[in-house]
């Protein structure tokens, strides 16, 4: 679906007839021990035609970030703060204008998440979590939180376990949705390798790296509960407050299981607010 998006943007690029050139005087870095070198270098015309969509994204990001800014403080000058400080920062810039890099939708689907649990749109949420999750794996790490903040916001109203039940549901069908063509190929394990992939590189990676990777994923899943409880022991009062709080605790735990820099962009948004 993501490269569905990508096509959509490269069929406006109708005169890019040319991805990339072979440069045969790089032939020999082929045979260097990275395997990532390749003697091929992308025309203008096709790096636009990818970086064009990161940078909608972009400002489809700093657009909801006013927006949610907006209805939390009622501020302009401090939302409108906000929706610079995403579009300026330097990562962000580089990440979808450089490295193309496409962690930006997890941060899109991430706020799509909290505006609509905050306007109690639980079964959309529950769709738009999964699909941030199957994108990348972190936003998983805040499902406690976003559990917590339903119960604290709604345990008064007697209604906690039908806006569970309703994100579940929501979840379960967006599986469907996104998998069913998968699963009727016969390829759905293979659809797994973000996740069976990474464990797999970890465990063959050395006795030391296997140790220290298993650590760093003991952070992580420490931090989800940790951020998880304070969410549940939260205030009702200051629920809304308490789920940006805690979201960018469970992320900023997550982010230890796999330490690179494109990855904070899922946090950033939280950060900024």
């Amino acid at each position: 679906y993501v490269l569905a998006f990508f096509s959509l943007i490269q069929d406006a690029f109708l005169w890019v007839d040319t991805f990339g050139l072979r440069v045969t005087e790089l032939l020999p870095i082929e045979d260097l021990v990275f395997d990532d070198h390749m003697a091929t270098a992308t025309t203008i015309g096709f790096n636009m035609s990818l970086k064009v969509p990161m940078v909608i994204i972009d400002f489809l990001v700093a657009w909801l970030l006013y927006t949610l800014l907006m209805d939390m403080t009622g501020s302009r000058r401090k939302s409108l703060a906000g929706a610079v400080l995403w579009l300026f920062c330097p990562v962000v810039i580089f990440m979808s204008s450089v490295q193309i890099q496409f962690d930006v939708l997890s941060a899109l689907f991430m706020l799509l998440v909290i505006i609509l649990l905050r306007k109690d749109r639980c079964f959309l949420a529950g769709m738009v979590l999964t699909t941030a999750i199957l994108l990348k794996f972190f936003p998983a790490f805040t499902l406690f939180v976003l559990i917590g903040y339903v119960f604290v916001k709604h345990r008064g109203s007697g209604t906690v376990i039908r806006r569970l039940v309703s994100a579940a549901v929501g979840m379960v069908l967006m599986v469907v949705v996104l998998y069913l063509p998968t699963i009727l190929d016969g390829n759905f394990m293979d659809s797994l390798f973000f996740m069976t992939g990474r464990l797999e590189t970890q465990t063959s990676s050395g006795a030391f790296y296997e140790i220290g990777s298993f650590l760093l994923m003991a952070v992580g899943l420490i931090g989800m509960f940790v951020a998880g409880y304070r969410m549940f022991r939260t205030k009702p009062e200051d629920a809304d407050k308490g789920l940006i709080s805690n979201v960018l605790l469970s992320l900023t735990f997550a982010m230890f299981i796999s330490i690179m820099p494109q990855y904070i962009l899922t946090l950033m948004p939280f950060l900024i607010i």
